[in-house]
């Protein structure tokens, strides 16, 4: 049991770090590919601009996860037990034609 919950406590901290850094990692590569294409002078880019692009990829970043989320979680709860009462019900039809067939042997 304690495994388990350091197992938890593990993945929560990944998810974390990622939330914060990941829109890091992003500001970065975004200010990357405006010095390179010569749109942006490393001059020009001040603290509050940083903070700026960091907090909007936050905030996309939430944005686009918790679309991901729920759609997921609609996909999980509407489409998928239908879908699933399809593939057995194919079985089930698959099955008793194979009883069929090796009783008519």
């Amino acid at each position: 049991m304690a495994s388990s919950d350091s197992q938890t406590r593990l993945s929560l901290l990944v998810i974390g770090l990622l939330v914060i850094f990941a829109p890091a990692f992003f500001v970065l590569l975004t200010l990357e590919f405006l010095i390179l294409s010569g749109d942006l002078l490393l001059s020009d880019v001040t603290p509050l601009s940083l903070l700026e692009l960091y907090l909007l990829d936050l905030v996309f970043l939430l944005v686009f996860a918790y679309g991901v989320y729920r759609i997921t979680s609609w996909t999980f709860e509407h489409r998928l037990p239908s879908v699933l009462d399809t593939l057995e019900s194919t079985e089930d039809d698959s099955d008793a034609n194979d009883t069929q067939s090796n009783d008519n042997r």
